[in-house]
């Protein structure tokens, strides 16, 4: 009799071999599952047949005698627990760690056996987890405790993201103290597992009140906050503690004002702009100060369309010769340059017309002219670059707001004599943008500030109109013209597969199609400068 039930048993073995299983593709829900295990109960199931999810790879397979849990992946199939004896809930979730196991190249049959002993201990299912994660590292250990403080998960973050997405420069220092931000306090030493949608929206709410939109603080903390979450389940799920949370994070948003800049400064504003900084920083008033240098930079700015930031970090060997124009200099932007995430961005070249040419060596006559400083726009201070925010002060002076950042006057100092604060100036300086742009505007609602950042859309409306649109993008480094430019500007099918072509396929820098452009918009600059100079000295000499 035994000899017969083990020739049978052989033969359904062999069987099963042969047949295969019918694979049925569902969601294992909860109440799947207890189909299951009623059918395994009542004898009513079908062997050989499995019941699968197709991306997480968890199954159920029945056979003969019943029904098992097991997990459907790349390295191994591992077997999890019998259906009805193993709860379903304990079975997904040794399919979703053993997964993360296999990938992250722990040991996977530690983590099971070891959460299996545990629970069967008495022991809790984090605390199950805990010990079979660290049972089952790469190296015999993961983390003493396995669950990171909110501090470590941000420092990960930190180093994450200035390892691959951010360039060295003034952002990469800032965001690397992102997160000391007092805003974060209250969740600071909180373990991952422990932060809760509440004190997440409490950050919110501490940022943004409600109903209020919000500024560019909150804006900047409360993306970067989701996007740590985010990082945390994505990269360390098994180290930080949010293996199987819900990403409640998402939900923590803030709406903001959607302000885009539409002002695209015409040549004659931007020429009597150049002139009034020329007169106004010769008048030594202190109503406008700017060194020979920062005006250079921003005639830069101006007659090439470049980023301010790139372009004050010019170097001198930067600036090489154009070969059959001996006038004219071509300025090479490293990739670090330019704008855009680390290792996806390209150099960038752009022609420099004679008139900037000869402003620049103008300058260098008077401000370096021993080539101390290996920069186009040196500094005052030691050998480095000018600093690409001395524009952005320019136009606050420009605006009249010179006053905001200076010290009030103080009788009496404690310590030692030091540099005193300038006394306020008697009279508070004029808004010069409105002064000298005023006569400009087409209707009274215009207004009459700006950027330096504009004059990239003053470029491309004025080639655009010209038929030019190639020369712009291919001037701005854009890979394809702006939504905002798309909205005023109609392209033919032959730009647009132009645009396509330069995004996907063209790595020449097209310095001819872009010379053609400087060209056109320099002549116009210079044209609105002779212009509009007897004008702007005009309206000099009425401003008190």
């Amino acid at each position: 009799m035994q000899s017969l039930n083990r020739g049978t048993a052989k033969l359904i073995k062999n069987w099963q071999s042969h047949m295969g299983y019918t694979t049925v593709t569902k969601k294992l829900t909860p109440a799947i599952i207890a189909q299951a295990e009623r059918l395994v109960r009542d004898g009513a199931h079908t062997p050989n047949e499995e019941w699968r999810e197709p991306r997480s790879g968890f199954a159920i397979r029945f056979n003969l005698r019943g029904a098992i849990y097991l997990l459907r992946a790349v390295k191994a199939n591992p077997k999890l627990g019998e259906v009805g004896q193993m709860p379903g809930y304990v079975a997904r979730h040794l399919a979703s760690e053993l997964k993360l196991a296999m990938r992250s190249g722990r040991d996977h049959k530690a983590y099971q056996r070891i959460y299996l002993e545990r629970i069967e201990a008495g022991d809790d299912p984090d605390a199950a987890h805990l010990s079979a994660l660290k049972a089952s590292g790469k190296r015999g250990t993961v983390s003493t405790t396995q669950s990171w403080t909110v501090t470590e998960l941000s420092r990960s973050f930190v180093e994450y993201k200035v390892k691959n997405d951010l360039k060295e420069g003034r952002w990469a220092r800032r965001f690397r103290r992102l997160f000391d931000d007092p805003a974060f306090d209250q969740i600071r030493n909180k373990k991952v597992r422990d932060v809760t949608h509440a004190d997440l929206f409490a950050i919110r709410r501490s940022l943004v009140p409600s109903g209020e939109k919000g500024d560019s603080r909150a804006v900047v903390l409360i993306r970067y906050m989701v996007a740590m979450f985010d990082h945390g389940l994505q990269n360390e799920a098994d180290f930080c503690g949010l293996l199987g949370r819900d990403p409640v994070w998402r939900a923590v948003t803030v709406r903001v004002d959607n302000n885009p800049r539409l002002r695209s400064p015409e040549p004659v504003e931007l020429a009597r702009l150049l002139l009034a900084v020329e007169l106004h920083a010769a008048r030594h008033d202190g109503v406008v100060v700017a060194s020979k240098t920062l005006q250079t930079l921003l005639r830069f700015v101006f007659f090439t369309a470049q980023r301010d930031g790139a372009a004050a970090r010019l170097r001198r060997d930067q600036l090489i010769e154009y070969k059959g124009r001996p006038d004219w200099r071509i300025a090479h932007f490293d990739a670090q340059l330019m704008k855009g995430r680390k290792n996806k961005t390209r150099a960038h070249a752009v022609p420099v017309p004679p008139n900037l040419v000869v402003a620049i060596e103008d300058m260098w006559a008077e401000v370096d002219p021993k080539a101390d400083s290996e920069f186009v726009f040196p500094g005052h201070r030691g050998k480095g670059p000018i600093a690409a925010t001395g524009l952005n002060a320019l136009f606050r002076m420009l605006r009249g707001h010179a006053d905001d950042r200076r010290p009030e006057p103080r009788k009496h100092y404690q310590g030692k004599p030091g540099p005193k604060p300038r006394p306020p100036r008697e009279r508070k300086p004029v808004d010069l943008l409105e002064v000298y742009l005023r006569e400009l505007k087409t209707h009274p609602e215009q207004p009459t500030d700006f950027t330096p950042h504009d004059t990239r859309r003053s470029l491309t409306d004025f080639l655009s109109e010209l038929e030019l649109s190639g020369a712009s993008t291919a001037i701005l480094g854009h890979a394809q013209a702006t939504p905002s430019h798309k909205k005023f500007v109609e392209e033919s099918a032959e730009q647009q597969m132009g645009r396509t072509t330069s995004r996907w396929y063209s790595t020449s820098q097209q310095i001819s199609l872009k010379t053609r452009g400087i060209e056109l918009w320099a002549e116009a600059l210079e044209r609105a400068l002779a212009e509009q100079r007897p004008r702007v000295q005009e309206i000099e000499r009425h401003i008190l």
